[in-house]
C-alpha cells in the first residue's frame, strides 16, 4: 500500500510528500513557509517613498545638504541633488538617515560616515570611525544661497540665507518670488533682478526690470 500522503496548500494548488520520501520533507516545509511568510512581508515592508530617502531624495531634504563643502582637511567636496557627491574624482553617494536630527549618511568607497547638519545650514560635522571632520559651506543650501559669478566674471556675488547679498562694495536684499517656479528677486540699489533657479542648482538666470538679460553660474567646488 501507498504511504499516507499529507498536503501543503500553496497558492491554489498544493505540494504533497509521502513518509518514505524524507528527502522532501525539509524542501516542502520551507516552500510552505515561504508562502505564508512572503504575503505577511509585503504588509509590513516599508512604503516604496522610503526608497527615495535612501537615495538622499526625500522632498524637501535635497537643497539642505546639496552645494560646496570645505573641510578642515583642506578638501572640496560638491553635494549633488541627485544623491551623489565628488571630491576630486572620487566619488559616492549619500542619503537622508534622521530628518529631525538633520543625520546623514556618506557612502565613500570602502568606507561609510556619518554626518550632521547645523541649524543654521552652515557647518557640517563627518564622523568616520577613525576621524572627525568639521566642514564650512561655500555654496548651495536652501535654493539660492552660495557664490555665484556674476555675468562678465569680474564679480563674485554672496547670496547668504539672512535674505542679504553683496557683490564687492555693493549690497543687497534678495526674497523669493516663488518658490515652486525657484524664481527670486534681488534688490540692488538701483536694478532689480528676477530671476529663476535651474534644476541642477547651478545657474541663475533673468532679466532686470529694463528687461536687461543676466545669468550668473555658481561658483566652482574646489580647484578641481
Amino acid at each position: 500500500m501507498a504511504d499516507r500522503v499529507f498536503g501543503c496548500q500553496v497558492g491554489t494548488g498544493s505540494i504533497a510528500f509521502s513518509r518514505s520520501r524524507r528527502l522532501w520533507q525539509v524542501a516542502v516545509a520551507a516552500a510552505c513557509l515561504a508562502a505564508a511568510v512572503v504575503p505577511i512581508l509585503a504588509m509590513t515592508s516599508p512604503p516604496a517613498h522610503t526608497s527615495l530617502m535612501q537615495n538622499g531624495m526625500q522632498a524637501g531634504a535635497t537643497d539642505t545638504l546639496v552645494g560646496c563643502w570645505r573641510f578642515s582637511n583642506g578638501l572640496a567636496v560638491r553635494v549633488n541633488g541627485d544623491g551623489t557627491m565628488a571630491m576630486g574624482q572620487l566619488t559616492g553617494k549619500w542619503r537622508l538617515s534622521d530628518a529631525a536630527k538633520r543625520a546623514y549618511v556618506l557612502n565613500w568607497p570602502e568606507i561609510q560616515d556619518n554626518a550632521v547638519l547645523s541649524v543654521d545650514e552652515k557647518t557640517l560635522t563627518e564622523t568616520s570611525p577613525w576621524f572627525t571632520l568639521n566642514a564650512t559651506r561655500m555654496s548651495g543650501g536652501s535654493g539660492i544661497v552660495g557664490m555665484w559669478q556674476w555675468p562678465g566674471g569680474a564679480l563674485i556675488l554672496t547670496i547668504r540665507s539672512d535674505g542679504t547679498f553683496s557683490a564687492g562694495p555693493i549690497s543687497g536684499r534678495w526674497q523669493a518670488a516663488n518658490l515652486g517656479e525657484r524664481t527670486y528677486t534681488l534688490t540692488w540699489p538701483a536694478p532689480i533682478h528676477t530671476g529663476a533657479l535651474a534644476p541642477d542648482g547651478q545657474k541663475f538666470a533673468g532679466a532686470d526690470q529694463y528687461g536687461t538679460p543676466f545669468a550668473a553660474g555658481r561658483e566652482a567646488c574646489g580647484d578641481y
